[in-house]
């Protein structure tokens, strides 16, 4: 089995869920086992899903009655996942080229126990903890000071 799990976990915005899921397949390079968590969601969107996931190796659907929120749909897969490296995805991300290999290339790295990707919006983070540093650089790309999330309770953040 791969070493990876990829949670697709369900959230308000199904139609956007089947484009994720092409995203992260298109352009991610390692094998990976996916859980997709469905978590009531309606049709179209469901058959929507179901075309992205055709022919697709290392896949299970988790579907629920209703609506889940987004942690009980983390619940669900990770009982259920059996890679070493858990990656969680709400329906709603895509995936860059090359991303998920930097994700789980820093957790190998380090003994983080969590690492969390930066949100971007068009070209405005989503989410930003205040202790992050972006550096534009003269080539109009930027350079990133990450942070390292802390292993233990209590401990500060790190820069990278």
């Amino acid at each position: 089995m791969p070493g990876l799990t990829v949670v697709s976990s369900a959230r308000e915005r199904f139609s956007l869920a089947d484009r994720s899921l092409r995203t992260l397949f298109a352009n991610c390079q390692l094998p990976f086992q996916l859980i997709v968590v469905e978590g009531g969601a309606p049709e179209p969107y469901k058959s929507r899903i179901a075309k992205a996931l055709e022919g697709r190796a290392n896949v299970e659907v988790i579907r629920t009655e209703g609506y889940v929120l987004p942690n009980r749909a983390r619940n669900l897969a990770f009982e259920k996942a059996t890679g070493d490296y858990i990656l969680f995805l709400e329906n709603d991300c895509m995936i860059g080229p090359g991303s998920v290999e930097l994700l789980l290339a820093e957790a190998k790295k380090t003994p983080l126990g969590i690492v969390v990707p930066w949100l971007w919006e068009k070209n405005d983070r989503h989410y930003d903890s205040g202790a992050d540093t972006i550096v534009p650089q003269p080539d109009g790309s930027l350079r990133i000071l990450a942070e390292k999330a802390p292993t233990k309770l209590g401990e500060q953040p790190q820069r990278v």
